[in-house]
Protein backbone atom coordinates (compact mmCIF):
# COMPACT_ATOMS: atom_id res chain seq x y z
CA UNK A 1 0.00 0.00 0.00
CA UNK A 2 1.49 3.56 -0.94
CA UNK A 3 2.83 5.46 1.78
CA UNK A 4 0.96 9.02 2.51
CA UNK A 5 2.31 12.18 2.61
CA UNK A 6 1.51 14.58 5.57
CA UNK A 7 -1.26 16.55 4.27
CA UNK A 8 -2.70 12.75 3.51
CA UNK A 9 -2.31 11.63 6.81
CA UNK A 10 -4.09 14.91 8.59
CA UNK A 11 -6.86 14.30 6.10
CA UNK A 12 -7.11 10.20 6.79
CA UNK A 13 -6.95 11.18 10.41
CA UNK A 14 -10.37 13.56 10.13
CA UNK A 15 -11.79 11.15 7.90
CA UNK A 16 -11.30 8.66 10.73
CA UNK A 17 -12.62 11.28 13.29
CA UNK A 18 -15.76 11.70 11.25
CA UNK A 19 -16.68 8.44 10.87
CA UNK A 20 -16.22 7.08 14.67
CA UNK A 21 -17.97 10.20 15.40
CA UNK A 22 -21.19 9.36 13.09
CA UNK A 23 -21.23 6.12 14.78
CA UNK A 24 -20.93 7.41 18.39
CA UNK A 25 -23.55 9.99 17.51
CA UNK A 26 -25.81 6.95 16.04
CA UNK A 27 -25.18 5.25 19.68
CA UNK A 28 -26.77 7.93 21.37
CA UNK A 29 -29.51 8.83 18.74
CA UNK A 30 -30.42 5.25 18.39
CA UNK A 31 -29.81 3.03 21.86
CA UNK A 32 -30.06 5.63 24.49
CA UNK A 33 -26.67 5.86 25.00
CA UNK A 34 -25.24 9.14 26.64
CA UNK A 35 -22.31 11.22 25.80
CA UNK A 36 -21.57 11.70 30.31
CA UNK A 37 -20.85 8.29 30.26
CA UNK A 38 -20.62 6.37 26.70
CA UNK A 39 -17.16 5.23 25.18
CA UNK A 40 -16.84 3.06 22.10
CA UNK A 41 -14.10 0.46 22.57
CA UNK A 42 -11.77 -0.43 19.72
CA UNK A 43 -10.91 -3.56 18.99
CA UNK A 44 -14.15 -5.12 19.50
CA UNK A 45 -14.14 -7.39 22.28
CA UNK A 46 -15.80 -10.93 21.31
CA UNK A 47 -18.49 -11.61 24.48
CA UNK A 48 -17.52 -15.22 24.87
CA UNK A 49 -16.72 -15.60 29.08
CA UNK A 50 -16.72 -18.77 30.24
CA UNK A 51 -19.14 -19.27 33.75
CA UNK A 52 -16.59 -20.03 36.40
CA UNK A 53 -17.21 -21.63 39.67
CA UNK A 54 -18.55 -19.22 42.34
CA UNK A 55 -15.11 -17.21 43.51
CA UNK A 56 -13.41 -17.31 40.18
CA UNK A 57 -13.11 -15.41 37.26
CA UNK A 58 -11.47 -16.26 33.92
CA UNK A 59 -8.89 -13.81 33.07
CA UNK A 60 -10.10 -12.39 29.73
CA UNK A 61 -12.92 -12.02 32.00
CA UNK A 62 -11.11 -9.85 34.55
CA UNK A 63 -9.06 -8.21 32.30
CA UNK A 64 -11.50 -6.66 30.55
CA UNK A 65 -13.84 -5.43 33.47
CA UNK A 66 -10.58 -4.26 36.05
CA UNK A 67 -9.03 -2.22 33.17
CA UNK A 68 -9.20 1.63 33.60
CA UNK A 69 -10.64 3.09 30.73
CA UNK A 70 -8.58 5.66 28.42
CA UNK A 71 -10.04 9.47 28.97
CA UNK A 72 -11.52 9.49 25.69
CA UNK A 73 -14.59 9.05 24.05
CA UNK A 74 -13.24 6.19 21.78
CA UNK A 75 -11.59 3.95 23.85
CA UNK A 76 -8.52 1.20 22.35
CA UNK A 77 -9.12 -1.57 24.77
CA UNK A 78 -5.86 -3.37 25.88
CA UNK A 79 -5.78 -6.41 27.45
CA UNK A 80 -2.90 -4.98 29.82
CA UNK A 81 -4.32 -2.39 30.62
CA UNK A 82 -3.90 -0.81 34.35
CA UNK A 83 -6.29 -2.21 36.71
CA UNK A 84 -8.39 -0.10 38.90
CA UNK A 85 -7.78 -1.77 42.44
CA UNK A 86 -4.05 -1.37 41.50
CA UNK A 87 -4.63 2.57 41.49
CA UNK A 88 -6.75 2.54 44.80
CA UNK A 89 -4.40 0.54 46.64
CA UNK A 90 -1.74 3.38 46.12
CA UNK A 91 -4.01 6.13 46.90
CA UNK A 92 -4.39 4.15 50.18
CA UNK A 93 -0.79 4.36 50.87
CA UNK A 94 -0.59 8.05 49.58
CA UNK A 95 -3.03 9.54 52.39
CA UNK A 96 -2.19 10.87 55.65
CA UNK A 97 -3.39 9.06 58.37
CA UNK A 98 -4.32 10.68 61.37
CA UNK A 99 -2.12 8.75 64.92
CA UNK A 100 -0.47 9.82 67.07
CA UNK A 101 3.01 11.03 66.33
CA UNK A 102 5.48 7.57 67.15
CA UNK A 103 2.78 5.23 65.57
CA UNK A 104 1.94 8.30 62.67
CA UNK A 105 5.93 7.55 62.14
CA UNK A 106 5.48 4.02 61.58
CA UNK A 107 2.80 4.16 59.51
CA UNK A 108 4.24 6.63 57.35
CA UNK A 109 7.72 4.14 57.45
CA UNK A 110 5.56 1.16 56.26
CA UNK A 111 3.79 3.14 53.87
CA UNK A 112 7.09 4.10 52.11
CA UNK A 113 8.36 0.54 52.44
CA UNK A 114 4.70 -0.12 50.35
CA UNK A 115 4.91 2.59 47.71
CA UNK A 116 8.68 1.15 47.03
CA UNK A 117 7.71 -2.68 46.42
CA UNK A 118 4.39 -1.29 44.26
CA UNK A 119 6.79 1.09 42.28
CA UNK A 120 9.01 -2.10 41.71
CA UNK A 121 5.85 -3.36 40.34
CA UNK A 122 4.53 -0.93 38.34
CA UNK A 123 7.82 -0.42 36.69
CA UNK A 124 7.70 -4.23 35.86
CA UNK A 125 3.85 -4.50 34.65
CA UNK A 126 4.90 -0.93 32.21
CA UNK A 127 7.32 -3.34 30.74
CA UNK A 128 5.15 -6.49 30.28
CA UNK A 129 2.63 -4.06 29.05
CA UNK A 130 5.21 -2.37 26.19
CA UNK A 131 6.04 -5.96 25.26
CA UNK A 132 2.66 -7.36 24.92
CA UNK A 133 1.40 -4.79 22.56
CA UNK A 134 4.84 -5.37 20.30
CA UNK A 135 4.05 -9.28 20.25
CA UNK A 136 3.45 -10.32 16.78
CA UNK A 137 1.68 -13.50 18.42
CA UNK A 138 -0.84 -11.38 19.87
CA UNK A 139 -3.92 -10.80 18.05
CA UNK A 140 -6.86 -8.50 19.01
CA UNK A 141 -5.72 -9.36 22.62
CA UNK A 142 -5.69 -12.82 22.18
CA UNK A 143 -3.94 -14.46 24.52
CA UNK A 144 -5.29 -12.13 27.33
CA UNK A 145 -2.59 -10.72 29.43
CA UNK A 146 -2.89 -12.51 32.40
CA UNK A 147 -2.52 -15.93 30.32
CA UNK A 148 0.60 -14.32 28.31
CA UNK A 149 2.40 -13.53 31.57
CA UNK A 150 1.59 -17.02 32.86
CA UNK A 151 2.73 -19.24 29.93
CA UNK A 152 5.94 -20.56 30.15
CA UNK A 153 6.38 -20.35 26.52
CA UNK A 154 5.55 -17.06 25.91
CA UNK A 155 7.65 -13.68 25.68
CA UNK A 156 5.86 -12.58 29.09
CA UNK A 157 6.71 -15.13 31.50
CA UNK A 158 9.66 -13.67 32.86
CA UNK A 159 8.10 -11.02 33.57
CA UNK A 160 5.27 -12.77 34.98
CA UNK A 161 7.39 -14.57 37.23
CA UNK A 162 9.32 -11.40 38.78
CA UNK A 163 5.47 -9.71 39.39
CA UNK A 164 4.13 -12.90 41.48
CA UNK A 165 7.37 -12.18 43.56
CA UNK A 166 6.69 -8.59 44.35
CA UNK A 167 3.19 -9.05 44.65
CA UNK A 168 3.82 -11.85 47.36
CA UNK A 169 5.82 -9.41 48.64
CA UNK A 170 3.54 -6.24 48.59
CA UNK A 171 0.88 -8.24 50.29
CA UNK A 172 2.85 -9.17 53.01
CA UNK A 173 4.03 -5.61 53.25
CA UNK A 174 0.54 -4.04 53.51
CA UNK A 175 -0.88 -6.83 55.88
CA UNK A 176 1.69 -4.78 58.41
CA UNK A 177 0.73 -1.63 57.11
CA UNK A 178 -3.10 -2.87 57.73
CA UNK A 179 -2.05 -3.94 61.20
CA UNK A 180 -0.81 -0.58 61.56
CA UNK A 181 -3.41 1.32 60.29
CA UNK A 182 -6.00 -0.15 62.85
CA UNK A 183 -4.20 0.67 65.57
CA UNK A 184 -4.36 4.58 64.66
CA UNK A 185 -7.46 7.11 65.49
CA UNK A 186 -8.62 7.41 62.00
CA UNK A 187 -11.57 5.72 61.33
CA UNK A 188 -12.30 5.96 57.84
CA UNK A 189 -8.78 4.90 56.53
CA UNK A 190 -9.40 2.11 58.91
CA UNK A 191 -12.73 1.15 57.21
CA UNK A 192 -11.75 1.45 54.02
CA UNK A 193 -8.23 -0.41 54.04
CA UNK A 194 -10.17 -3.00 55.99
CA UNK A 195 -12.66 -3.47 52.97
CA UNK A 196 -10.26 -3.12 50.19
CA UNK A 197 -8.17 -6.34 52.42
CA UNK A 198 -11.24 -8.38 53.16
CA UNK A 199 -10.57 -11.52 50.61
CA UNK A 200 -14.55 -12.28 51.03
CA UNK A 201 -14.44 -9.08 48.51
CA UNK A 202 -11.42 -10.86 46.22
CA UNK A 203 -11.72 -13.84 43.48
CA UNK A 204 -9.77 -16.08 41.78
CA UNK A 205 -8.83 -15.09 38.49
CA UNK A 206 -7.87 -18.06 36.42
CA UNK A 207 -5.49 -17.82 33.35
CA UNK A 208 -5.11 -19.95 29.91
CA UNK A 209 -1.97 -21.68 31.68
CA UNK A 210 -2.61 -25.19 33.69
CA UNK A 211 -3.06 -24.93 37.01
CA UNK A 212 -1.91 -21.05 36.86
CA UNK A 213 -4.37 -18.75 38.60
CA UNK A 214 -4.06 -15.55 41.23
CA UNK A 215 -6.43 -13.76 43.89
CA UNK A 216 -7.35 -10.26 42.96
CA UNK A 217 -9.88 -7.51 44.35
CA UNK A 218 -13.34 -9.37 42.63
CA UNK A 219 -16.35 -7.41 40.26
CA UNK A 220 -19.68 -9.04 39.40
CA UNK A 221 -21.88 -8.05 36.41
CA UNK A 222 -25.91 -8.62 36.17
CA UNK A 223 -25.79 -11.38 33.72
CA UNK A 224 -22.97 -13.59 32.73
CA UNK A 225 -22.88 -14.08 28.91
CA UNK A 226 -23.95 -17.96 29.04
CA UNK A 227 -27.24 -17.05 30.62
CA UNK A 228 -27.63 -14.09 28.10
CA UNK A 229 -27.40 -15.58 25.76
CA UNK A 230 -29.49 -18.53 26.35
CA UNK A 231 -32.45 -15.78 26.46
CA UNK A 232 -31.51 -14.15 23.46
CA UNK A 233 -31.97 -16.98 21.36
CA UNK A 234 -34.93 -17.79 23.33
CA UNK A 235 -36.42 -15.19 21.33
CA UNK A 236 -35.89 -12.43 24.40
CA UNK A 237 -33.97 -10.05 22.53
CA UNK A 238 -34.31 -6.10 22.28
CA UNK A 239 -33.14 -5.85 18.13
CA UNK A 240 -32.12 -2.44 17.26
CA UNK A 241 -30.76 -0.25 14.47
CA UNK A 242 -27.62 2.31 14.00
CA UNK A 243 -27.87 4.60 10.96
CA UNK A 244 -25.80 7.21 9.97
CA UNK A 245 -24.82 9.25 6.66
CA UNK A 246 -21.61 10.66 5.72
CA UNK A 247 -23.13 14.19 4.80
CA UNK A 248 -24.28 14.34 8.28
CA UNK A 249 -23.00 16.84 10.28
CA UNK A 250 -20.03 15.81 12.06
CA UNK A 251 -19.91 15.26 15.93
CA UNK A 252 -18.81 17.68 18.14
CA UNK A 253 -16.52 15.15 20.35
CA UNK A 254 -15.91 18.21 22.97
CA UNK A 255 -19.76 17.44 23.86
CA UNK A 256 -18.78 14.05 24.99
CA UNK A 257 -17.65 13.21 28.69
CA UNK A 258 -14.21 13.48 27.63
CA UNK A 259 -14.03 17.09 26.64
CA UNK A 260 -12.54 16.21 22.89
CA UNK A 261 -10.67 13.38 23.03
CA UNK A 262 -11.30 10.44 20.76
CA UNK A 263 -8.61 7.59 20.45
CA UNK A 264 -9.10 5.54 17.10
CA UNK A 265 -6.18 3.34 16.72
CA UNK A 266 -7.76 1.53 14.38
CA UNK A 267 -9.11 2.25 10.97
CA UNK A 268 -12.71 2.72 10.93
CA UNK A 269 -13.31 0.88 7.88
CA UNK A 270 -11.29 -2.81 7.37
CA UNK A 271 -11.98 -5.15 4.68
CA UNK A 272 -10.12 -8.73 4.20
CA UNK A 273 -8.78 -10.22 0.96
CA UNK A 274 -6.70 -12.96 0.33
CA UNK A 275 -6.04 -13.33 4.19
CA UNK A 276 -4.92 -10.41 4.97
CA UNK A 277 -6.95 -7.16 6.26
CA UNK A 278 -6.74 -3.75 4.39
CA UNK A 279 -8.15 -0.23 5.33
CA UNK A 280 -11.30 0.95 2.93
CA UNK A 281 -9.91 4.19 1.25
CA UNK A 282 -13.59 4.62 -0.50
CA UNK A 283 -15.34 4.12 2.62
CA UNK A 284 -13.44 6.77 4.43
CA UNK A 285 -13.31 9.64 1.97
CA UNK A 286 -16.51 9.64 0.41
CA UNK A 287 -19.27 12.14 1.05
CA UNK A 288 -22.12 9.82 -0.59
CA UNK A 289 -22.19 6.73 1.88
CA UNK A 290 -25.37 5.82 4.33
CA UNK A 291 -24.62 3.52 6.65
CA UNK A 292 -27.54 1.09 8.56
CA UNK A 293 -26.12 -1.92 11.37
CA UNK A 294 -28.98 -3.76 12.52
CA UNK A 295 -28.19 -6.26 15.83
CA UNK A 296 -30.25 -8.87 16.18
CA UNK A 297 -30.27 -8.24 19.89
CA UNK A 298 -28.40 -5.92 22.17
CA UNK A 299 -28.04 -5.04 25.79
CA UNK A 300 -26.16 -2.76 28.52
CA UNK A 301 -24.99 -5.50 31.14
CA UNK A 302 -23.93 -3.51 34.57
CA UNK A 303 -21.07 -4.10 36.38
CA UNK A 304 -19.59 -3.32 39.79
CA UNK A 305 -16.78 -4.34 42.30
CA UNK A 306 -17.42 -7.00 44.88
CA UNK A 307 -17.62 -4.79 47.62
CA UNK A 308 -13.71 -3.85 48.19
CA UNK A 309 -14.05 -0.10 46.64
CA UNK A 310 -15.40 2.71 48.83
CA UNK A 311 -17.04 5.36 46.58
CA UNK A 312 -17.86 7.12 49.53
CA UNK A 313 -14.69 7.21 51.06
CA UNK A 314 -12.73 8.11 47.91
CA UNK A 315 -15.02 11.10 47.18
CA UNK A 316 -14.70 12.08 50.82
CA UNK A 317 -10.45 11.79 50.42
CA UNK A 318 -9.93 12.75 46.80
CA UNK A 319 -8.70 16.12 47.69
CA UNK A 320 -6.31 14.89 50.55
CA UNK A 321 -4.10 15.34 52.54
CA UNK A 322 -1.81 13.48 50.66
CA UNK A 323 1.67 12.07 51.48
CA UNK A 324 4.94 13.83 50.36
CA UNK A 325 5.06 13.09 46.68
CA UNK A 326 1.73 12.66 46.14
CA UNK A 327 -0.93 15.08 44.85
CA UNK A 328 -4.33 14.88 43.74
CA UNK A 329 -4.05 14.85 39.78
CA UNK A 330 -1.74 11.42 40.49
CA UNK A 331 -4.71 9.97 40.61
CA UNK A 332 -7.97 12.03 39.44
CA UNK A 333 -8.81 13.69 36.15
CA UNK A 334 -7.29 13.20 32.65
CA UNK A 335 -4.15 11.94 33.68
CA UNK A 336 -4.94 10.16 36.63
CA UNK A 337 -4.46 6.56 37.60
CA UNK A 338 -7.93 6.09 38.50
CA UNK A 339 -10.11 8.80 36.95
CA UNK A 340 -12.71 5.98 35.06
CA UNK A 341 -14.18 2.95 35.96
CA UNK A 342 -16.16 0.96 34.16
CA UNK A 343 -19.89 0.41 35.36
CA UNK A 344 -21.39 -1.63 32.32
CA UNK A 345 -20.89 -2.68 29.22
CA UNK A 346 -22.74 -2.61 26.03
CA UNK A 347 -23.52 -6.07 23.89
CA UNK A 348 -24.72 -6.84 20.62
CA UNK A 349 -25.60 -9.88 18.87
CA UNK A 350 -25.60 -10.78 15.53
CA UNK A 351 -25.07 -7.38 13.54
CA UNK A 352 -25.81 -7.02 9.89
CA UNK A 353 -24.97 -4.05 8.08
CA UNK A 354 -26.01 -2.41 4.75
CA UNK A 355 -23.98 -0.03 3.29
CA UNK A 356 -24.94 2.55 0.39
CA UNK A 357 -23.69 5.27 -2.13
CA UNK A 358 -25.38 7.64 -4.21
CA UNK A 359 -22.59 7.32 -6.75
CA UNK A 360 -21.46 3.70 -7.91
CA UNK A 361 -18.59 1.91 -5.94
CA UNK A 362 -15.76 1.87 -7.94
CA UNK A 363 -14.60 -1.18 -10.28
CA UNK A 364 -12.11 -1.87 -7.71
CA UNK A 365 -13.81 -2.25 -4.53
CA UNK A 366 -16.47 -4.08 -5.91
CA UNK A 367 -13.79 -6.86 -7.04
CA UNK A 368 -12.78 -6.56 -3.85
CA UNK A 369 -16.18 -6.77 -1.73
CA UNK A 370 -17.07 -9.74 -4.20
CA UNK A 371 -13.91 -11.67 -2.42
CA UNK A 372 -13.60 -10.04 0.48
CA UNK A 373 -14.22 -12.92 3.82
CA UNK A 374 -14.90 -10.42 6.24
CA UNK A 375 -15.46 -6.24 6.81
CA UNK A 376 -14.75 -4.01 9.78
CA UNK A 377 -16.88 -1.34 10.56
CA UNK A 378 -15.76 0.95 13.87
CA UNK A 379 -15.67 -1.98 16.52
CA UNK A 380 -17.44 -4.40 14.49
CA UNK A 381 -15.77 -7.27 12.10
CA UNK A 382 -18.02 -9.49 10.33
CA UNK A 383 -16.39 -12.59 8.90
CA UNK A 384 -12.60 -12.44 8.26
CA UNK A 385 -11.41 -16.07 9.60
CA UNK A 386 -11.47 -18.12 12.49
CA UNK A 387 -12.39 -17.37 15.61
CA UNK A 388 -15.61 -16.08 16.51
CA UNK A 389 -16.57 -14.87 13.04
CA UNK A 390 -15.41 -16.57 10.09
CA UNK A 391 -17.00 -15.31 7.01
CA UNK A 392 -19.80 -12.42 6.10
CA UNK A 393 -23.01 -14.78 5.41
CA UNK A 394 -26.04 -13.35 2.99
CA UNK A 395 -23.15 -11.61 1.05
CA UNK A 396 -24.85 -9.17 -1.46
CA UNK A 397 -22.76 -6.68 -4.03
CA UNK A 398 -24.07 -4.20 -6.63
CA UNK A 399 -22.88 -0.78 -8.11
CA UNK A 400 -24.82 0.96 -5.24
CA UNK A 401 -25.02 -1.34 -2.65
CA UNK A 402 -23.30 -3.79 -0.33
CA UNK A 403 -24.68 -5.69 2.63
CA UNK A 404 -24.54 -8.78 4.85
CA UNK A 405 -24.35 -10.35 8.34
CA UNK A 406 -22.23 -12.30 10.51
CA UNK A 407 -22.40 -16.23 11.07
CA UNK A 408 -21.16 -15.74 14.29
CA UNK A 409 -23.53 -16.90 17.64
CA UNK A 410 -20.67 -14.94 19.88
CA UNK A 411 -21.85 -11.69 21.09
CA UNK A 412 -19.64 -8.54 21.05
CA UNK A 413 -18.53 -5.84 23.16
CA UNK A 414 -19.04 -2.77 21.29
CA UNK A 415 -19.18 0.13 24.13
CA UNK A 416 -18.53 0.51 27.94
CA UNK A 417 -20.66 3.07 30.25
CA UNK A 418 -17.98 4.97 33.03
CA UNK A 419 -18.31 6.73 35.75
CA UNK A 420 -15.65 9.41 36.65
CA UNK A 421 -13.90 9.67 40.37
CA UNK A 422 -12.59 12.24 42.35
CA UNK A 423 -15.34 15.02 41.27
Amino acid sequence: MPRLRRGQMIKAQQDASDMWGFMYKAFLNSLNASPETFQLVTPFVSWDWPTQSIGHVDSVEYDFISTVPQWSGVGAYASGGARLSDAYELFLMALVVSADPVQKQKIVNQQNVCADIRQKLDRVKRNAREKYSKDPTVVDNTPDFSTWLSDSLSEGYSDGTAIAGYTLQLDDAMDLLEDLIKQSNDPTIKAASDKFNDQKHWTSVDTGALDDAFTAPGYSKTESYTAWLQKIQAGGGNPATLAWSNGESHYDWKKSWAGGNASYGTPFWGIEVGGSWERVDELQTSKNISVEIGFEAWDTIQIQDSGWFDQAFVNAKCDGEYRTGYDKSDFFGENGSMGLRKTGMLVAYKPSFTIKSSTAFSKEYREKFEASGGLRIGPFKIGGGGGSSKIIQDKAVSDYEFSGTTDSEVPFIVGVNIQKLGQ
